[in-house]
């Protein structure tokens, strides 16, 4: 059989971390998970049904074998150079892999193949082992500085720490790679992989025996039943292979303990491993190795198969416990050995027990049993009696504690062997005087008759024949003296040893944190005892100390909280449920408890509540009811009778003298009428009648018993009361004591939570209702209107008293018992439960402490008042969930739906608030001194802390998890005041470090846990601290971020304790997750502030980065899980998104920052290329970079979830850290499978309609895919390398082009119909309050955006919540979560795509089929927006989104020529968006319609691309309807409403809306074919009155603008000293472009248009002095811009529309601004022409300066001056002279065209942020050769003065022609 395949895989890919090798201990840990998750790793069950792993589960010796010929041959073959090539340089060393297994093997004594084995174990775990070692001087400063501590303070406070020897984190690291730490850490993982090794057995043996593991639950075990590999032994079941499978496990356990009980130094020869740390680790290991394989031996005996084990297993055991004496010589050198000597003994004696199997034994000697055909009982073998027999005398002469189990039982066997024995010689002798041949020969002949089986005829009382074990008597002298064996029982049971024993090994065979066992194995164990005690009544009869120990054993020291806890046995291995089907327990001990209660009170009431406790067997079995039943019908009553009363006679009653009957009533609970005067009025209870017969159970004493059926149940409500009220009456039955009100108490509450838990197990939706029936039958005979919740009140307050609250008298259990009932009757009568905390004096007040402070508040923590602590804890704990829980349902009435009672009806939210803020006090003052208390065991501060801090947690999370975070908006509004006392206590400044102590010492204790294979309570005890500590630091950080708050001390201290919470993660995998949700809102919430956050890798140090890091990068393998693998990958981009700029560098580059400085030296020096750059920042093989890369490479083969964390990271790095592209582009394989990945994602809506949660991911996928790219190719654009990734990109678009744009998955009808029904189904409850806030992350699914989890819990009292088929509420919110989910995955995939589709018309500017892509694209938008129905608060933003993509993308376009046919479509879609849009500026979204309005602009400019004739005569037809459309409802009407919004004061106006109308006005004018329809144009705009509209604004548009500006200050002559009159210039622009059409001039110079403006206010600030373009005023600048680009272009237009009728008019409106007019021709003066003139002028500041708009003014001018002379030489005298010097402005234009090129090009002005943005465009080579401009400002500047040139010249030539200038 090959050991190379799970056990020991190929060594190679193993050292590369490529595969992973399964140790031991992790195999022992998955196979204890509770959760079950880690048993479904497909690797775990392929490694236990492996062929030769099952060989060393049956053959556990050949696992740790010595060094064999044919092992070192494997060695070496193993370790060739053809299996693993040599690398002395990197990350192993095969020399020192070699060397070290020789090592190892020679030392310990092992096979070259098993030290291989512990060799890679520890390689592939050293970064745990750094982890876990000692910390480092720079810890431990920070821990102290976390706790305020000094170093004193700090030592007594956490001993476990060394605070004074400590070394820096270097001198660690480099004695952690000494040979000699390595070695001693290779024994250290020898030791633990033979514990756990052997644990893996024992678990594997349990799962095979009894078809689940050990500490599975039952609702895990069968649910993973069929999902899991059953793991299967060689050989099969038979009864041989398990015999085999004993002798081997018994000669383990010898061998192991013989080594154990060797020195050290005889194994090891090197001294310097000698060491005391190693000496006990062997030991342990050896221990824990027996206590493994004495389980094993265990439970294969208990297997039901076999009646008796075979006698050859029965010698080797008795061989074995001779041998070593039982294991009493074992001596616990300390603590952690007496540990695992205590589970040896309890299982040497209760194996002991097993073996001799007592029950069977005595059944088959008395003849009552048979034995199987293949079985030979070993009472038949007289040597092996005789062994036996010698072994257990030995051990009575030794005085053996763990043997006295087994020497009782011998006794009792041997007793009935010479019992027998001299019955048949008595029988004999009498038989041989008679001689009766006949009678002996049919005697005979019976005998003879062939029976089933083989009944032990030899063992009969009355037979004759000489048995088997009669040789064995004869041969150790007891066949006529049995005296020797009664002295020895006497020795074991007359002091009561072997009970206690039992009562001890009891108590750690339970399900409390004693226990040693997993909860199945220590039940199996209890019921050996309980059948060992049952055989032990005929010789000890009904006794205290047997009692006692059938009780500790019936409870195994189980709690009544334990009874919470989820079942985890069968019936078959349930003690209770076994003890109800034994008859040898009932009769001879419980129902003798029952007939002597209540004389005797306490057995029968422990009995009761032990035995109630039992939820294992099924409901329809009689014994299911037994304890209820007889409890609501007890037959009997045994008291004192009094001696006054003497109303009864004797009766002849067979052969009972002591018969009576009563004469008279007897009242069990006279009334004290001197106390009380009269009384009760009614029908007094338990007044037992008259003719009740009974009997006297003694001569002496009036002890009765009578036949009194009553309620066992109400008669202790009685009494309680009784006892209460004890002047009141003078109870027959006497006062109870306060043990026995305890026990009472205890039973009650123990009876209810039974019944909820059994009524919730049969899916019972109202549990409560058993629980009402008991309390109802508690409280059956109490008087004065009082039931036994207020009866259990009164004498909690009662024994509360300061007097009475005794912290060392047994008056705490009764204040246990009380918190306990209390606990119980929540879930049946909450209203009572919260209305009697109000007044309760146990929690604080806002006045005074309360008394449980007081009683807790000594140093020392005895153990009944820390069970009353912790009951006090649990109880606070469930009020608190009670609250949360009942949220809903105390909105509703007293009726809920289907006619059920609510039990919340009448509790006002105030109660609630007031009672949990009493509760938050006191738990954070216990929380708060519990570092102060001195506690027996570490384990009970543990336990307190376990109870305490989820108490402060769920208060804080359900106060702000729902709803807006406020109250009384929020459904847990009650808990608001309590929540805000905790934060503020935890996150104030004033908080100091005694607070976070209590979390610290929780850190370190957890640091500092040791591996163990047993006491599985305890390390659950010890993991829910730890974790709940975590979960509460993650809540207090999140709400201090949620809240806004400043860096808190909190936030600072964690910091501080960071290494501790890196290095948890090494102690347990269980702790990794949660640990890192809090290291990860740590780095989230310092990112949040404005300063530097700290640095998480300086808090942790180099070293122990590298570590944690190393460790996280395995991603959980080999269990691969996905909630962690996901957990770690969120936290790497936490580290890389939020400013943890050092740790972010470790993640990318595999590299610690000291050794990328180091390595960095040479190479920054004259590195100028990109390919130096990248050898800068290479990556490491072992980066979680290169890790996440190679696995996203197979993304069709991970888990949709892991895909989307990875590619979160990787694009969070490519975006904080660019130079990640270059590991990320060599990738070729992982970008090859993400495009075709994403090219092959199906439609979402099909995928939603089969898999909804795969269309989630998958949108998600898509979105994270289309940023990958979009990102990746803008990196690389900017070295100039992103065309080819792009091109290919461009390929496998087909995903993101079909579903980009569209976010169609969200389900209007199942919001809004959801959202109505529930408001009505659940009155004053809406929807939004159970949406989650951002207190935790949310994740897509059914958990997204609602919490269901908390729904589940507040709602579950609806029956409609469900639903009857699963068709409830509950189905609809998860629809609605995926619905949302889906939605949030499109927008994502949007906003993507739209990243991408930017980077790819960035890089594709040439690509032939990306205009069309885009034009798609473009349109989708219009449509998805007018398609869209939904919420408008989130579908508003993404609607704004498309529109903006879609104007975008139109605008890349702009420079190319898309068909005509596809803009006509653009066109026609545009105008159907804006069509769809009413009202947009008053009651719509009007940014929404501004950006329509852009994306129509830029459309219609597209249409000047078409200069072609034809193509504009063929289709304009079709478009022209539409721009009219366009000018009608777009222009005409929107502009009205914009100038009337102008006017009115309140609302904001916004002077671009104008402006870009009149830009569409324009585009739409330029419509080829549009000069024809100038009618219909002037008719649409007199409709709306656009042109008096304008003319009115132009009017008002100074005064406009003195209500423009708040800042606004008025000149002396009333003009806007900084105001903007630009309304002016709007007005006009528009209708500048109005006028551009013939027949609109000449109606506006008709309505006297020019008249109009040359009258207007504004007019009249445009002719002063000041207005320049280069004006220091605003106001001034506005003026000439209005001049020039309004006033001058309508005279313009006007004058060729209408020509020489309205010259004269437009001369004088020109001869208005004189100063403007000469101005238009000084600007222009060169600089030199300028400074000769400038002293005749007053030289001007913007002369010698050219400007674009002072060209344009001149070419205006020009053209006016020219057509003006031109119309004044036809018509002389009509038309005035226009004062301008034409001759000088051309003289000035040719000097700057013939003069210096660089002179005009420093003269030149931009005005505005377009010219400013063409100065910065400069010219390719050769146009600045061609045209001798730089950049294309002045381009344009050239052309104008060229063209301004022309035209003055064209006006000169007309001039000259009418006789010159």
């Amino acid at each position: 059989m090959s050991i190379q395949n799970f056990y020991l895989p190929a060594l190679e890919p193993l050292l590369k971390g490529e595969t992973t090798l399964l140790p031991w201990a992790l195999v022992g840990s998955a196979l204890s998970d509770t959760s079950g998750k880690r048993q479904e790793c497909a690797l775990l069950l392929e490694f236990l049904n492996d062929a030769y792993v099952q060989t060393l589960f049956a053959e556990p010796s050949k696992t740790f074998a010595p060094s064999s010929q044919q092992s070192k041959s494997v060695f070496e073959n193993l370790t060739s150079p053809i299996q693993i090539a040599p690398t002395p340089n990197g990350r192993y060393d095969v020399k020192q892999i070699k060397e070290d297994t020789k090592w190892l093997s020679e030392t310990v004594t092992i096979n070259e193949e098993t030290a291989l084995r512990i060799i890679l174990v520890e390689f592939q775990s050293r970064a745990q082992n750094q982890l876990r070692g000692p910390l480092s001087t720079q810890d431990v400063v920070n821990l102290q500085d976390a706790a305020g501590l000094t170093n004193s303070q700090a030592s007594s406070i956490f001993p476990s720490l060394n605070f004074t020897n400590t070394m820096d984190a270097d001198s660690l690291w480099s004695e952690f790679d000494e040979p000699k730490s390595r070695k001693r850490r290779l024994l250290e993982t020898y030791f633990t992989e033979r514990r756990y090794f052997m644990m893996s057995a024992d678990y594997v043996l349990s799962k095979k025996l009894r078809g689940r593991l050990p500490t599975a639950p039952i609702a895990i075990s069968s649910s993973n039943g069929s999902q899991q590999q059953q793991v299967a032994l060689p050989g099969g079941p038979d009864k041989q292979m398990y015999q085999d499978m004993l002798l081997k496990y018994l000669q383990l356990l010898e061998e192991t303990l013989e080594s154990a009980a060797l020195p050290l130094e005889s194994t090891i020869q090197e001294a310097e491993f000698v060491t005391a740390e190693l000496e006990q680790e062997w030991t342990k290991s050896h221990l824990a190795v027996a206590v493994h394989a004495l389980g094993v031996i265990f439970q294969v005996l208990d297997m039901k198969e076999c009646n008796f084990a075979p006698i050859s297993i029965i010698d080797k055991w008795f061989e074995f416990v001779g041998h070593f004496g039982f294991l009493d010589g074992l001596q616990a050198v300390n603590e952690e050995i007496g540990e695992l000597i205590a589970p040896l003994r309890c299982l040497v004696s209760v194996t002991t027990l097993k073996v001799l199997n007592l029950p069977e034994a005595l059944a088959y000697l008395l003849g009552e049993s048979t034995s199987e055909d293949d079985e030979d009982p070993y009472v038949t073998d007289s040597q092996l009696l005789e062994k036996i027999h010698q072994v257990i005398m030995d051990a009575s002469e030794a005085g053996s504690i763990t043997a006295s189990p087994a020497i009782f039982a011998w006794t009792i066997l041997t007793h009935l062997m010479f019992s027998s024995h001299q019955s048949r010689v008595e029988k004999r002798d009498s038989t041989q005087q008679m001689r009766a041949v006949t009678n002996f020969e049919q005697n005979m002949d019976l005998e003879m008759q062939p029976r089933p089986g083989r009944r032990n005829s030899d063992a009969s009382m009355v037979s004759m024949e000489a048995a088997a074990y009669d040789n064995f008597l004869s041969s150790v002298g007891m066949h006529l003296d049995f005296q020797i064996m009664e002295q020895t029982a006497a020795s074991v049971i007359g002091k009561g040893e072997i009970f206690y024993m039992v009562s001890e090994m009891s108590s750690g065979l339970g399900d409390s944190l004693a226990a040693m066992f997993p909860p199945g194995i220590g039940s199996r164990m209890r019921i050996v005892l309980i059948k060992f005690i049952g055989c032990t009544h005929p010789f000890v009869q009904y006794q205290e100390e047997p009692v006692s120990a059938l009780l500790a054993t019936l409870s195994g020291n189980r709690s009544y909280w334990d009874l919470l806890r989820a079942n985890e046995l069968d019936a078959d291995a349930d003690v209770l449920a076994q003890s109800l089907q034994d008859p040898s327990f009932l009769d001879p001990y419980f129902f003798q408890s029952l007939n002597r209660y209540p004389l005797e009170f306490m057995p029968f009431i422990e009995f009761s509540r032990a035995l109630s406790g039992c939820l294992t067997l099924p409901e329809e079995s009689k014994e299911a009811g037994l304890i209820p039943k007889l409890l609501s019908a007890t037959p009997t009553l045994t008291f004192v009778l009094p001696s006054e009363f003497q109303q009864y006679e004797l009766t002849s009653d067979g052969d009972n003298s002591n018969a009576f009957v009563l004469l008279d009533d007897l009242n069990l609970f006279p009334e004290n009428t001197i106390a009380w005067g009269r009384g009760s009025a009614g029908t007094t209870p338990f007044v037992i009648p008259a003719s009740t017969r009974g009997r006297f159970i003694t001569d002496s004493g009036h002890i009765v018993q009578l036949d009194y059926t009553h309620s066992a149940l109400s008669l202790l409500g009685k009494r309680l009361e009784a006892s209460l009220y004890g002047r009141q009456y003078q109870p027959v039955l006497g006062d109870l004591e306060t043990d026995q009100i305890a026990a009472s108490i205890s039973l009650m509450a123990t009876l209810l939570q039974t019944g909820i838990q059994n009524a919730s197990r049969r899916g019972n939706n109202a549990p409560w209702e058993d629980g009402t029936d008991l309390l109802e039958e508690f409280g059956a005979a109490l008087t004065r209107n009082k039931d036994i919740t207020t009866i259990i009140c009164e004498v909690l307050d009662h024994y509360l008293q300061e007097e009475l609250a005794d912290p060392d008298s047994n008056v705490m259990a009764i204040l246990t018992a009380c918190v306990q009932f209390l606990h119980a009757i929540l879930p049946i009568v909450p209203g009572r439960v919260w209305s009697y905390m109000t007044r309760c004096a146990l929690l604080n007040t806002e006045s005074s402490a309360g008394r449980l402070s007081r009683i807790t508040a000594n140093l020392d923590m005895v153990f009944d008042r820390f069970d009353f602590l912790v009951s006090s804890m649990l109880l606070m704990f469930d009020m608190v969930e009670s609250a949360m829980t009942s949220s809903v349902q105390r909105k509703a009435g007293v009726q809920l739906k289907g006619r059920v009672e609510n039990l919340w009806a009448g509790t006002s939210d105030k109660l609630l608030a007031r009672v949990c803020f009493s509760v938050a006090q006191t738990t954070v003052d216990i929380f708060e001194n519990s570092s102060t208390w001195r506690f027996s065991s570490e384990l009970h501060r543990t336990v307190l802390m376990r109870n305490v801090v989820p108490i402060l947690n769920r208060i804080v999370k359900y106060a702000f998890i729902l709803g807006d975070s406020k109250p009384p908006g929020v459904l847990t509004a009650c808990l608001f005041p309590a929540a805000s006392y905790i934060v503020d206590s935890f996150l104030t400044p004033s908080a100091g470090s005694l607070r976070f102590q209590p979390l610290l010492t929780t850190f370190i204790v957890s640091f500092q846990l040791q591996e163990a294979t047993l006491y599985p309570r305890r390390k659950e005890a010890y993991t829910d601290r730890l974790i709940s500590c975590l979960e509460f630091a993650t809540t207090l950080v999140r709400v201090a971020n949620v809240m806004e708050k400043p860096q808190t001390i909190v936030e600072a201290q964690l910091f501080k304790s960071a290494s501790l919470l890196a290095r948890v993660c090494a102690v347990n995998s269980t702790f990794r997750r949660h640990s890192l949700e809090l290291l990860e809102a740590l780095v989230l919430s310092a990112a949040s502030g404005s300063g530097e956050p700290p640095s998480l890798l300086g808090y942790l140090s180099a070293q122990a980065t590298r570590s944690f890091l190393a460790l996280l990068s395995t991603l959980d393998k080999p269990f691969n899980q996905t909630i962690e693998v996901n957990r770690i990958w969120r936290f790497f981009s936490a580290i890389v998104r939020n400013r943890q700029q050092w740790m972010a560098n470790c993640l990318l580059t595999g590299k610690m920052p000291r050794d990328s400085i180091r390595k960095s030296g040479d190479v920054n020096k004259g590195r100028k290329d990109e390919s130096k750059k990248e050898e800068k920042t290479e990556t490491s093989p072992t980066s979680v970079l290169k890790i996440g890369a190679d696995r996203l490479a197979k993304i069709n083969e991970i888990p949709a979830s892991e895909s989307l964390v990875i590619l979160e990271f990787l694009t969070s790095a490519l975006n904080y850290y660019p130079w990640t592209i270059f590991t990320v582009h060599k990738q070729g394989e992982l970008l090859d499978g993400l495009r075709q990945y994403m090219h092959f994602l199906p439609p979402s809506l099909s995928t939603a309609k089969a898999n909804i949660t795969r269309a989630i991911h998958q949108a998600r996928i898509g979105a994270h895919l289309a940023e990958f790219f979009a990102m990746l190719i803008y990196h690389l654009r900017q070295i100039g390398d992103a065309d080819e990734l792009a091109e290919h990109v461009m390929q496998d678009l087909d995903y993101c082009l079909r579903e980009g744009v569209a976010v169609s998955g969200y389900n209007t009808s199942l919001h809004v119909n959801l959202g109505r029904n529930f408001e009505k189904q659940y009155a004053g409850c809406k929807l939004e309050d159970f949406k989650r806030t951002l207190l935790e992350p949310r994740e897509l699914g059914s958990e997204f955006f609602y919490a269901l989890d908390y729904a589940d819990t507040m709602l579950k009292f609806d029956p409609g919540w469900v639903g009857k088929k699963n068709n409830g509420f509950k189905s609809e919110l998860e629809r609605a979560n995926n619905n949302l989910s889906l939605v949030d995955a499109q927008v994502a995939l949007f906003h993507s795509w739209e990243f991408l589709l930017v980077e790819l018309t960035n890089c594709l500017r040439k690509n032939e089929q990306l205009p069309t892509k885009m034009m798609q694209v473009a349109r989708q938008c219009l449509d998805a927006n007018e398609a869209t129905h939904g919420p408008e608060r989130f579908f508003q933003q993404v609607s704004q989104s498309r529109a903006n993509l879609c104007l975008l993308l139109i605008q890349r376009l702009a420079g190319k020529a898309p068909k005509f046919a596809e803009l006509t479509a653009l066109l026609q879609t545009v105008w159907s968006s804006i069509s769809a849009t009413s009202a947009p500026f008053t009651a719509g979204d009007p940014n929404y319609y501004r950006t329509l309005l852009k994306i129509l602009f830029v459309t219609l400019r597209a249409y000047s691309h078409y200069n072609s004739e034809e193509t504009i005569n063929i289709q304009a037809v079709r478009i022209e309807q539409a721009i009219l459309n366009i000018i009608d409802k777009v222009v005409g009407q929107n502009f009205r409403t914009l100038v009337t919004l102008v006017h009115d004061p309140e609302v904001e106006s916004d002077p671009s809306d104008i402006a870009l109308l009149t830009a569409i006005l324009q585009a739409c004018l330029s419509m080829p074919g549009m000069d024809e329809n100038q009618t219909q144009i002037l008719n649409i705009l007199s409709s709306h009155d656009a042109l008096h509209v304008a003319i009115a604004l132009y009017s008002w548009s100074d005064k406009l603008a003195l209500s423009e500006s708040k800042r606004a200050t008025t000149s002396v002559n009333g003009v806007a000293g900084e105001s903007d009159p630009i309304y002016g210039e709007l007005s006009l622009l528009f209708l500048r472009e109005l006028s551009a059409l013939p027949q609109i001039a000449e109606t506006m110079a008709a309505e006297g248009l020019l008249s109009q403006i040359a009258s207007a206010s504004i007019t009249s600030y445009i002719r002063r002095p000041t207005v320049g373009p280069l004006s220091d005023s605003l106001a001034a600048q506005r003026c000439y811009s209005i001049w020039v680009k309004g006033i001058l272009p309508i005279l313009v237009h006007v004058l060729k529309a209408v020509g020489a009728t309205i010259a004269p008019e437009v001369a004088l409106v020109l001869n208005q601004f004189p100063h403007l007019l000469a101005q238009s021709v000084q600007r222009l003066e060169p600089p030199a022409k300028t400074r000769i003139s400038s002293s005749a002028r007053g030289g001007k500041a913007d002369s010698g300066y050219v400007t674009l708009l002072a060209l344009s003014e001149l070419q205006h001018i020009a053209l006016l001056n020219g057509e003006l002379t031109a119309l004044r030489v036809a018509q002389p005298g009509l038309i005035p002279e226009i004062k301008w010097d034409s001759r000088t402005a051309e003289e000035n234009l040719d000097l700057w065209l013939n003069g210096s090129r660089r002179l005009l090009r420093e003269r030149i002005v931009a005005l505005g942020t377009r010219e400013v943005e063409w100065r910065s465009q400069r010219l390719n080579a050769e146009d600045q050769r061609r045209m001798d401009c730089d950049n294309r400002l002045e381009q344009r500047v050239v052309a104008a003065l060229v063209e301004s040139r022309a035209v003055i010249g064209m006006g000169d030539r007309v001039d000259g022609n009418d006789g010159g200038a």
